[in-house]
């Protein structure tokens, strides 16, 4: 028997969970900004490219809440507090292709769940005023993966010729796709 009921947060919930989770998102490519930047500045550049996208979605929900008259379901906290590293992690820094080969893998799965994620919390939003900013965020974390996705293959390539090519990454369409994302 298949079981018809469905999950439905509170707008509290839903703005608490997903302002919760973009911070975890803005944290996470603050680091791999930082990790990337003595050896691929590019690699860098595009990792804190996405966590400004983080930082404009933030404000997005921040307004939503102001609409909602919600704000004190946000956390106080500024998300500019630092990121808590692992204890376990041998590397900060990447330090050849094997280990940047291992962190964009690692990037995209982060991307993938937290698409999967916000695609969830979209499914469980009854708020209309919710709704659409949750939607964008859906979108534009799809595009985020495909970015990573198509980063990643030039880093292979990259690794293969033995050279590294930063206009490339500059040059991408997606990039430039992650941008008029934005703007809508």
């Amino acid at each position: 028997m298949e079981d018809s009921s469905a999950l439905v947060l509170l707008p509290q919930e839903q703005l608490t969970l997903a302002h919760a989770h973009e911070t975890g998102e803005l944290h996470r490519y603050r680091q791999l900004a930082l990790s990337f930047l003595p050896t691929a500045s590019h690699v860098s550049s595009l990792m804190t490219t996405l966590g400004e996208e983080c930082e404009r979605r933030l404000q997005t929900l921040s307004a939503a809440a102001e609409r909602l008259e919600l704000v004190d379901c946000l956390p106080k906290q500024s998300p500019n507090m630092p990121p808590r590293f692992a204890k376990t992690r041998q590397h900060f820094f990447v330090i050849d292709h094997a280990m940047g080969e291992q962190m964009f893998e690692q990037a995209l799965e982060g991307a993938r769940e937290s698409r999967l994620f916000l695609e969830w919390l979209l499914e469980t939003t009854p708020t209309p005023e919710l709704y659409e900013p949750l939607r964008a965020f859906a979108m534009e974390k799809g595009t985020e993966y495909h970015i990573l996705l198509e980063s990643q293959e030039q880093w292979r390539l990259d690794a293969d010729s033995g050279a590294t090519r930063p206009e490339l990454w500059t040059s991408s369409p997606l990039v430039s796709g992650l941008s008029r994302c934005s703007e809508k």
